[in-house]
């Protein structure tokens, strides 16, 4: 049993990190600055998640997944994505997807799927009241990072007037507002 407790604070730490981290993630070391770095880190960590999940099932010998209401439609829709990305003209688009992000084809609808399998089935209300801690933690220091964009602090470094349209660590302002606006009522649940 104690390898199955490490692996649940594998995976518990790694939701963790990826609520924390990839708010956070940009790297200057290559073409797309933003989206593909956080694709990476999301990826990276839905591995060590999932390998802990399935470690801990071959453990204890049984598979290990809370149901939920939405497994048939997600099912369904899964099921919709694999034809698609095999009827398609473009397979190796349809499968990674945006080729400068590696976002929006069939490898990241798995990964969005297994993050939420893997959460409802390990995470309990104490765990997810601290990974929107971790979240909201992050989002303060995207938006502390915007405060500091719009006064200068990095405006040699872009084309674009980022100290009219901030960015901040998501590299588009629309972007920015619909992720602060959609954190608005989780920051509520902790008042």
């Amino acid at each position: 049993m104690k390898v199955s407790r490490i692996c649940d604070q594998i995976i518990k730490y790694g939701f963790y990190l990826l609520f924390f981290l990839v708010p956070l993630t940009l790297t200057p070391w290559n073409y797309e600055l933003f989206e593909f770095n956080k694709m990476l880190l999301t990826y990276v960590l839905t591995l060590f998640i999932l390998t802990a999940w399935l470690i801990k099932m071959i453990i204890q010998k049984r598979i290990i997944l809370k149901r939920t209401f939405l497994d048939l439609p997600l099912v369904l829709f899964l099921i919709s994505q694999v034809i698609a990305t095999l009827l398609s003209i473009d397979r190796h688009t349809s499968f990674w997807g945006y080729y400068s992000r590696q976002n929006g084809g069939l490898i990241s609808t798995l990964t969005y799927l297994i993050l939420f399998w893997a959460f409802v089935t390990h995470m309990d209300k104490k765990k997810t009241k601290k990974s929107i801690f971790y979240l909201l933690a992050s989002a303060t220091l995207v938006s502390l990072y915007g405060i500091a964009e719009h006064f200068g602090i990095d405006a040699q470094y872009w084309k674009q007037d980022v100290q009219t349209r901030v960015f901040a660590t998501l590299g588009q302002p629309n972007w920015l507002a619909a992720w602060l606006v959609a954190l608005l009522p989780l920051s509520w649940t902790l008042i």
